[in-house]
């Protein structure tokens, strides 16, 4: 009986087993990295529809506001139905029922409704459409096309739980 020499094959599948292991390990730590990542993204998703929510909810009130405007005649019925729908502490009025004076009308109930802090929804998300800076409701011309009566831009602004920032806007013309 010949003796053979198994001495250069011993540990062969340890090796090949650690290896097997290895690559094993290295395509469960990529997938779990793609999983991570998925889940990073779809809830920036879901911060992004919350803030283009509230740039629409900016927009319904300030449609809110014009419905008032168009709905009443100048004088206290048309004050009193702004001021309810904005929610304004303080007695407001609006002037005239041409064009530039409903805008200017509206830019100034929304710059109080804004400046008072009522543009924050429940869900702690805000929109802007008129800060104590700028007001994004001009008239017609410039950036705004000429058959419109007014354009305006409402944007939204929501901060996750983890401080990440979405913003989305939405602009109209009238």
């Amino acid at each position: 009986m010949k003796l053979f020499n198994y001495l250069p094959r011993r540990g062969s599948a340890i090796y090949i087993a650690l290896i097997a292991m290895g690559i094993i390990f290295a395509i469960g730590i990529g997938l779990g990295t793609l999983f991570l990542g998925g889940f990073n993204i779809a809830q920036s998703a879901g911060e992004s529809v919350i803030a283009f929510y509230a740039a629409d909810a900016g927009f319904e009130t300030l449609f809110a506001a014009e419905k008032c405007f168009n709905q009443y005649a100048e004088g206290g019925n048309r004050d009193s139905c702004i001021k309810d729908v904005l929610r304004l502490d303080s007695s407001f009025h609006c002037n005239g029922s041409d064009t530039a004076e409903k805008i200017a009308c509206l830019q100034g109930a929304m710059q109080e409704h804004e400046s008072a802090g009522k543009n924050q929804l429940a869900n702690g998300a805000i929109y802007t459409i008129c800060n104590t800076l700028s007001c994004s409701i001009v008239g017609a011309g410039g950036d705004c096309s000429a058959g419109a009566s007014y354009c305006a831009t409402s944007k939204g602004i929501y901060t996750g739980a983890h401080g990440n920032t979405s913003q989305r806007a939405i602009r109209i013309s009238r």
